[in-house]
């Protein structure tokens, strides 16, 4: 055998080995991309609701909803974002949420981090704020709806959605119609 069949066979050789490695890597990401994308609808939830009380018919009121992000799966996913419809519910309306939706909802808010996204580590949990602001003096039917009250409790009805990215990929997933109803007992006004 030649110096140059020698050096071709160790050439294939390392050639095989390299390409052996990315396969594996290929499909190690592919399947804890799938395992991501079977758990993280299960896991995504809200911590907390603040709502400040309402003292001014021209105040600006900045509701916040503090997102909880839970990932079992053994990759990073990245939080593009997560948005959501901020509903004030009238205890004394009692037709079904598809019927009075139009009339009980009062702004959309969320949670969009600049960049890439927002890194949640494998096994980890995130709690990241998600905002709404109703202007008072521009939005006075916006305000009103979200003055709405019962026994001093806010009952608020979250209906959102979460866009994510699988780590260092190109796999992007959509998470949507997650309901977060009220706390039984609803909300105490923020700060009264």
């Amino acid at each position: 055998m030649t110096w140059f069949a020698k050096a071709a066979a160790v050439f294939v050789a390392v050639l095989a080995v390299v390409g052996a490695v990315a396969w594996v890597n290929f499909v190690d990401r592919y399947v804890a991309a799938s395992d991501a994308r079977m758990q993280i609808p299960g896991n995504v939830g809200y911590h907390d609701v603040t709502i400040p009380a309402i003292t001014s018919p021209d105040q600006n009121v900045t509701v916040g909803v503090l997102f909880e992000l839970r990932n079992p799966s053994g990759i990073a996913i990245d939080i593009m974002h997560i948005s959501y419809r901020l509903y004030m519910d009238n205890l004394t309306d009692t037709r079904p949420f598809a019927e009075k939706s139009a009339s009980i909802f009062v702004v959309p808010g969320g949670f969009f981090p600049p960049g890439i996204g927002y890194v949640v580590g494998p096994h980890t949990t995130a709690l990241v704020w998600g905002n709404a602001t109703v202007f008072g003096a521009t939005q006075p039917t916006q305000l009103e709806r979200l003055n709405v009250t019962f026994g001093g409790h806010y009952y608020p009805i979250i209906d959102a959605s979460l866009v994510y990215r699988v780590h260092d990929t190109s796999i992007v997933e959509r998470v949507l119609g997650i309901e977060f109803p009220t706390p039984q007992g609803g909300i105490v006004p923020y700060g009264s």
